[in-house]
């Protein structure tokens, strides 16, 4: 049963569906496209747009996965199949795409939590515009995400206006002085780009090397040869301490202090999942590791009816979920799904 009570007085949807998708990244619209060729009536939201994340990504910037890894189920990511997208190429295959599906996302709308009644689920929706309203489904199948919040530093000036948690290319000017926290491909990624746009990149990186079999491997001949050029300077074993508008406070491990100029700074250290709507409906969480609690079988959560979808799993039978292994998740629920329909 949900903690929270979706609000009995506002307006409904004129019938139940059968389930409600939350989130229309890459594995959201995989699982639109396996339940409309199951026959299933779905409700289908994305708070923001379609493939968020994707779009957050820099300009130009090839995906790791190849084409036919990204691909939604039943069509194909040509021309070259083996060959991996950029983030336009990926972004306007999954455009046209989910238009020949003739998948509906309703885009602007948050799903804020599931009050479980009588073998249904009453969910309460915002809009962007400030609009409430609820909706009724069998079943709720959340793919929100993996890498949605940011994780912060909680540390002084983190909020200011120079800094930023998402690459934004729009920002970078020559002759600007930029530093970069973090190690894997974003923070290496937007380094590169910020030399390779004429500006100064400092990269600030915790441990004592970077970790080189993690990093696309087409992006560390660029990266190598910025830092030979001195156009990127890397410091390692140090952590930011403190960001002011002129630059940033590091210590190198049992060091001293010290400020690093920079105009701009990205606090790129890796994104968390969108948990909200499952706490707002009273999903258990394991106590360690602070995961949803789900069968891996079926990706159901411990309330019945609530499934799990995409990267926000995490971790599926040991393995990481990743856009690769995670476009026929809706396939392992869809029995579950049928069943609860059938039961409504």
């Amino acid at each position: 049963m949900g903690r929270s009570e979706p609000g009995r007085h506002l307006p409904q949807d004129g019938h139940a569906h059968d389930v409600l998708l939350v989130g229309a990244g890459p594995a959201g619209l995989a699982a639109a496209v396996h339940f409309r060729q199951a026959g299933l009536d779905v409700l289908h939201v994305e708070e923001g747009e379609p493939a968020q994340t994707i779009r957050r990504f820099p300009a130009g910037v090839h995906l790791f996965s190849t084409r036919a890894a990204l691909a939604l189920p039943g069509f194909p990511f040509g021309p070259d199949p083996d060959t991996s997208p950029t983030r336009e190429e990926y972004i306007a295959y999954l455009e046209e795409s989910t238009a020949t599906a003739g998948l509906r996302v309703e885009t602007g709308t948050a799903a804020v939590s599931a009050e479980a009644v009588q073998g249904k689920y009453r969910i309460e929706l915002r809009g962007t515009d400030g609009t409430r309203r609820v909706a009724e489904t069998c079943s709720v199948v959340v793919a929100s995400g993996g890498y949605f919040f940011p994780n912060t530093l909680d540390i002084p000036g983190e909020d200011l206006p120079n800094v930023h948690h998402y690459f934004k290319s729009e920002v970078v000017s020559a002759g600007e002085r930029m530093l970069v926290v973090g190690g894997r491909n974003s923070a290496v990624e937007a380094a590169v780009s910020i030399a390779e746009a004429g500006a100064e990149a400092t990269l600030v990186y915790r441990k004592s090397r970077l970790p080189r079999s993690k990093i696309k491997p087409w992006l560390l001949p660029r990266l190598d040869t910025q830092i030979r050029a001195g156009r990127i300077r890397v410091r390692y074993r140090s952590v930011p301490l403190e960001i002011t508008r002129q630059g940033v406070v590091l210590r190198e491990a049992d060091g001293p202090s010290w400020v690093e100029p920079a105009n701009v700074v990205f606090l790129l250290t890796g994104y968390g999942p969108d948990y909200r709507l499952l706490r707002n409906s009273g999903v258990r969480f394991h106590k360690q590791t602070i995961r949803p609690l789900f069968t891996e079988a079926t990706l159901e959560t411990r309330s019945p009816g609530i499934f799990l979808c995409g990267t926000v799993a995490l971790r599926v039978e040991g393995e990481q979920a990743t856009i690769e292994n995670s476009r026929d998740h809706a396939l392992r629920m869809l029995d579950s799904i049928r069943a609860r329909c059938r039961g409504a």
